[in-house]
């Protein structure tokens, strides 16, 4: 039977959603993230203790949790810990008492879309075995990008069978993390790197490219990692490299090279080398399925084009109410689109940026009423085909 050696945890699908949700959200900081952890981390000693209790026929005491633990399980200051505690109450994901540390089972509010895709079609309430070396992990994450990758292998690798056996194995590809966390792609990748470089997952290397851009890459977790491993393995290599290398000896019968052309003429048949798709840019990444001919817009990666196109902005702004970034309204729908005017109008800057600034810091405030007003004549030949 397949378990950790340091033992395991068990979350929901939906309290883990709850911390990608909030994190991503800006709603909650990593230091917030690595204080839910550790305190999950506490939690899982206790339980392992009362187990051990039970089976000894011991008289079991009632558990005391203490802010003194949680920080020396995250490294932060008691101040910050205690902060951090206040805001992870005041969302709704844990509540912190000396009797008792309980996590919320309840998806917030606007966390329903990254909630089912993080399911991966099936049931919210499935039980994640988290083993408990990772818990003391995430508590010392700083990371960002690292924590919440980290945090969706799991969600869709982690599994525990009826007879108790726990697997950690699946696949993913970098651009469906992406779009769910709301990471650059370049930061996922760079944390699946760092996450393959501390053994805690593996490396795919059997996958052809087909199977990549369609289903992403293989993983494995390792269930029995811990940060010895990594602490071993990386002192065998400093320890290589600490003696002082000399120059090799130079060959005295050298190999001569034909010299260059004089005049540097191209190889035959470079000349006919054309590059494909000359008339747009060449991205990098996985293949985005198109539809119509370009790719749906995202509320993760909006663009110039897109706040000139009212189909597109108003796509977007059903995107905006389900992950919480505005409320569905009328005024809301103005607003949204007041915003864009007021962005595209600006002499300065990325419109991008203002643009999602004004909406994630509900700055609507500063929009003029000749830019209200350009919004609702243009909502309203959009709907109507005629001037308002």
């Amino acid at each position: 039977m397949l378990q950790p050696k340091s033992g395991y945890k068990t979350l929901t699908v939906t309290q883990l959603a709850n911390v990608v949700f909030a994190v991503s959200g800006g709603v909650l900081s990593t230091k917030g993230a690595r204080v839910f952890f550790t305190c999950q981390s506490l939690v899982a000693i206790r339980e392992a203790a009362s187990r051990v209790n039970a089976r000894a026929r011991k008289k079991s005491f009632l558990p005391a949790f203490k802010v003194a633990e949680v920080c020396r399980g995250t490294g932060l200051k008691e101040a910050v810990v205690k902060r951090e505690l206040r805001r992870l109450e005041g969302i709704g994901i844990l509540t912190f008492s000396r009797g008792g540390i309980e996590a919320s089972r309840v998806p917030l509010v606007g966390s329903e879309v990254l909630l089912e895709s993080l399911s991966g079609g099936r049931s919210s309430k499935r039980p994640v075995p988290i083993p408990r070396s990772m818990l003391r992990l995430l508590g010392r994450l700083e990371n960002k990008s690292i924590v919440l990758t980290l945090l969706v292998y799991f969600c869709r690798g982690l599994t525990i069978s009826r007879l108790g056996e726990i697997r950690g194995r699946g696949t993913l590809k970098a651009s469906w993390i992406s779009d769910v966390t709301g990471l650059a792609l370049r930061s996922v990748r760079s944390a699946r790197k760092e996450l393959i470089d501390r053994k805690l997952i593996s490396r795919d290397t059997g996958s052809n490219q087909k199977k990549l851009n369609r289903d992403g890459a293989y993983f494995q977790i390792d269930l029995d990692w811990s940060d010895k491993q990594v602490m071993e393995a990386r002192n065998v290599q400093s320890s290589s490299n600490c003696f002082p290398t000399t120059a090799p000896h130079v060959p005295t019968n050298r190999i001569s090279f034909a010299s260059p052309y004089k005049d540097m003429k191209t190889p035959y048949g470079s000349k006919d080398q054309k590059a494909q798709y000359a008339s747009r840019p060449i991205t990098s990444g996985v293949f985005v399925k198109r539809v119509g001919g370009e790719s749906p817009p995202s509320i993760f990666n909006i663009t110039r084009s897109d706040l000139h196109r009212f189909d597109r902005m108003e796509a977007l702004y059903t995107q905006a109410c389900k992950v919480g970034w505005i409320r569905k309204g009328e005024n809301s729908f103005l607003n949204w689109f007041a915003a864009a005017v007021r962005a595209k109008t600006q002499k300065r800057g990325d419109p991008v940026r203002i643009f999602v600034g004004i909406v994630r810091k509900n700055l609507f405030s500063h929009i003029t009423h000749a830019e209200e007003e350009r919004a609702r004549r243009a909502i309203y030949k959009f709907r109507y085909g005629t001037h308002a």
